[in-house]
């Protein structure tokens, strides 16, 4: 059973209410927050209704075929950067014990960005927002991160696999299971119970998950840009699959 409730993520207690209110800070963390707090809760506050707008949770299938077409998502990310278009990108993403929170926009060439990353118990542990010329107002991350050297770096890294959670979820078919206010939604193979008044978002991948009947198969693929309509879909493409019995994952079965 898969269960979100406030009790084992507090930290969408602080989305629902509205305010972020007490955090739980590391003791070496204190000196930052003395000199910084109100530009961490300000940019927070600033980008609380994108944040809200959609809270998904991260299924593994869904984490490790995110993970696996980076290099498609790359190329998506970098024609929307120079298409001229307004782009947003973001929203809140559940992912094991932590919540990635990340509102990206390209609005006239310019861009805006505010990411936040805590724990599920309201332990802040990144925070990234530029100013209006696009320079860090504020670039922290947590001493529970053992960082040396390039913290820019270490910031943009869960940064962009946030945007990349958005990107997937947005060109590639994904499956979803929408969960409502305290409801239960049950599969086959498990059960979802959404325990909070916040409407979540449950994302599932089968592009890597195949049924086998027999030893005697092997199933390889890799993912591929394909023009629709007027932008990109990311499609998955098998390469081979030899003799056995097999229920394939969906779009392999969509593709072969």
């Amino acid at each position: 059973m898969s269960k979100i409730s406030y009790s084992n993520y507090p930290m969408l207690k602080k989305l629902q209410e509205g305010a972020l209110g007490g955090l739980m800070i590391s003791a070496n963390d204190h000196a930052f927050f003395l000199e910084r707090t109100e530009a961490f809760r300000d940019h927070w506050d600033s980008s609380l209704p994108f944040f809200n707008e959609e809270i998904n949770v991260i299924s593994k299938p869904f984490f490790d075929a995110t993970w696996k077409a980076i290099p498609k998502l790359k190329e998506i990310f970098t024609d929307l950067a120079v298409s001229g278009e307004r782009v947003d990108i973001g929203g809140t993403y559940i992912v094991n014990n932590h919540v990635y929170m990340l509102n990206f926009k390209i609005v006239e060439g310019k861009i805006k960005v505010c990411f936040y990353l805590f724990n599920k118990d309201v332990t802040p542990l990144i925070c990234y927002a530029n100013s209006s010329d696009g320079t860090p107002n504020v670039s922290w991350v947590s001493t529970i991160f053992d960082v040396a050297g390039d913290k820019l770096g270490f910031i943009f890294k869960h940064l962009y696999l946030t945007q990349f959670f958005s990107l997937f979820k947005k060109y590639a078919e994904v499956e979803t299971k929408i969960l409502e206010p305290h409801t239960k939604v049950k599969t086959p193979s498990t059960k979802y119970v959404n325990d909070t008044k916040l409407k979540l978002t449950y994302l599932d991948s089968k592009w890597f998950t195949t049924l086998v009947k027999s030893d005697a198969f092997k199933v390889s693929g890799h993912f591929r840009l394909q023009p629709y309509k007027e932008t990109k879909k990311l499609i998955w493409i098998s390469d081979f699959v030899k003799t056995g019995y097999t229920a394939p994952a969906r779009k392999i079965e969509n593709n072969l």
